[in-house]
């Protein structure tokens, strides 16, 4: 059964097990969704300037390579 609303660790998971990503890049991806995850949700932790410097730069590192 599919989810409704699949998150980006569903995507970054269909992707790796159809050998589109490699491991090292599934982690990243997890990584990356975890920072996103940080800023974009009300938590505990507030991040900071470094982090959500780091999503972005990850991001669109990412999507280059990938694309």
């Amino acid at each position: 059964m599919r989810k409704k609303a699949p998150t980006i660790s569903d995507f970054n998971d269909s992707l790796k097990q159809a050998d589109v990503i490699d491991v090292a890049t599934w982690r990243k991806i997890q990584y990356l969704g975890d920072l996103r995850n940080l800023c974009s949700h009300n938590k505990d932790k507030e991040p900071g300037i470094e982090e959500a410097s780091e999503l972005i730069e990850g991001v669109s590192k990412l999507v280059k390579t990938i694309l």
